[in-house]
């Protein structure tokens, strides 16, 4: 049983993801962002939470846009996708949190 927090967790696949559909192996991807093969790999996971200035390094190595990692990232425990659904806009426009 995992303790991991749920977005943590979703953040973690999307960036494993994005690592492997670019072809990098998790080393490559690790020194190219300077942290360690075995953090990153507790980020893919979900075991630890991605700072802000580490998620930047994998933005720019992976060409992507920090919104990537949190695309269906609001949190419904009812919805069948391990607890996350599409983020979605109230009516007032705020964004719903989670």
């Amino acid at each position: 049983m995992s303790d991991a927090n749920p977005v943590d967790t979703f953040v973690g696949a999307r960036l494993r993801e994005r690592r492997m559909q670019r072809g990098l192996p998790l080393n490559a991807l690790a020194a190219r962002t300077d942290v360690t093969a075995m953090r990153l790999l507790c980020f893919e996971e979900g075991r630890e939470r991605i700072p802000a200035k580490v998620m930047l390094a994998f933005c720019r190595v992976l060409d992507i846009q920090p919104a990537y990692f949190f695309e269906w990232a609001a949190m419904d425990e009812t919805s069948p996708r391990g607890g996350c659904e599409p983020l979605r806009l109230h009516s007032s426009g705020s964004r719903r949190r989670f």
